[in-house]
């Protein structure tokens, strides 16, 4: 669970222990998914489990932006934990099996400092909403954010085939 969930777990009272339950459940769920999901991908591609991905988290911060209550948290970590099997991982093969051979280090490299820089500029601007406007409003772009993406997705890869391939 990323950081920003402690303040929301404090908002609806969880107790600190109650916070640490839930580190260790979402972290249970993504170890338990990785391996089915990342088969997954293995038989039906990359692309199909992505695209699922971008929709899970959609959903998760859909929800977390109408304000859950306590039980609903529980499904909702349990859907970030899939969402983070189906993108973690999967992610990585789908940059490996584009790049060409002799550049799968460097193009790995570039997509992990584009995560990076863009997870940054993310939690920047989720922190400003959410300080400014509350935590829904951050969640609520967030949820944007993911289904926009999931939108474009099969559309960038499809351009992204159609590029020459150089050696």
């Amino acid at each position: 669970v990323q950081t920003c969930a402690l303040p929301i777990f404090k908002a609806m009272g969880f107790s600190f222990s109650a916070v640490l339950l839930a580190y260790a459940f979402f972290n249970a769920m993504f170890a338990l998914a990785s391996v089915p999901l990342g088969r997954l991908s293995d038989r039906k591609g990359r692309r199909p489990v992505l695209m699922g991905s971008f929709f899970i988290f959609a959903l998760v911060y859909g929800g977390l932006a109408l304000g859950p209550g306590k039980s609903a948290i529980w499904g909702l970590l349990a859907l970030y934990g899939l969402w983070a099997a189906a993108s973690e991982g999967v992610a990585k093969a789908y940059v490996s099996d584009l790049a060409p051979e002799h550049r799968k280090a460097t193009v790995l490299g570039v997509f992990q400092s584009v995560s990076g820089f863009s997870a940054l500029a993310a939690s920047g601007t989720a922190g400003l909403l959410w300080e400014h406007f509350g935590p829904s409003a951050a969640f609520a772009l967030g949820a944007v954010c993911a289904l926009g993406a999931g939108l474009l997705f099969p559309l960038i890869c499809r351009r992204a085939a159609a590029l020459p391939k150089t050696d």
